[in-house]
């Protein structure tokens, strides 16, 4: 909960620095500023970052790294990564509902921004503020509400809750007519956002301690290929609705 509320206050002050920077000074200065951020992130890392692996030579002379490197299988296979969902039952069901989920929460993020600029005439400056309050949103519910919620009501009706309460947000945005119910939403989201810690929470505890990191590896499998798909379909359906009279 702490990692993803650390990525929500990056959410928080990047947009909005962006929408000023667009609106002040120009579309290009935002891809400058964010190239010079990489690369400055890239510095961080290789003169700071401690390395997880101790590359000290053991008793004959091979280092834990490259020990560890050759217990990696030398092929991939989509079967095998995804094996721990085909012989349990459980992982299965979760598996469905982080697809369903995703793929829902990928359709509004790929089409929200077209919609709130093309149809409520969102300025850069609107839209930073909108992503900035989605960040917020995300800080708040994975680094303060995690904590607060799921100790009380557990993890399955956690993440109940956020399924709710996501499914509020789209009925929000799907009728909205002015920015104030675009805002609106950002509460639901808040909410929504206790759905992937109730769930990963769920999954350590009824998963045995050896297959913990291949279940939520495969889950976060699961949440890239929506990512990748998802804003693909939506994208198209939406500019083929806008083609239509």
């Amino acid at each position: 909960g702490l990692a993803l509320a650390t990525f929500g206050l990056s959410f928080c002050i990047g947009p909005i620095t962006g929408g000023f920077l667009a609106h002040e000074y120009g579309r290009q200065l935002v891809f400058i500023s964010s190239l010079l951020l990489v690369i400055l992130d890239v510095v961080y890392i290789v003169m700071y970052l401690p390395e997880s692996v101790q590359r000290v030579k053991d008793r004959k002379g091979i280092n834990e790294y490259e020990a560890a490197m050759g217990l990696l299988p030398n092929t991939w296979d989509f079967k095998t990564t995804f094996r721990i969902f085909q012989s349990d039952p459980f992982m299965s069901q979760v598996a469905l509902i982080i697809f369903l989920y995703y793929t829902s929460v990928w359709a509004v993020v790929s089409t929200l921004m077209v919609y709130v600029t093309k149809q409520l005439h969102f300025s850069p400056i609107t839209v930073g503020w909108l992503l900035s309050c989605y960040g917020l949103s995300t800080m708040f519910a994975e680094g303060v509400l995690v904590r607060l919620i799921v100790p009380v009501i557990g993890e399955m009706q956690s993440i109940r809750l956020g399924l709710f309460a996501f499914a509020i947000q789209c009925i929000v945005l799907a009728f909205s007519t002015r920015v104030e119910h675009i805002f609106i939403s950002v509460v639901f989201s808040m909410l929504a956002n206790l759905v992937y810690p109730s769930m990963s929470s769920l999954v350590s505890k009824i998963v045995e301690e050896e297959m913990q990191g291949e279940a939520l590896g495969a889950l976060n499998g699961i949440r890239a290929l929506t990512e990748g798909v998802s804003p693909l379909v939506f994208g198209s359906l939406m500019a083929d609705f806008q083609e239509c009279p």
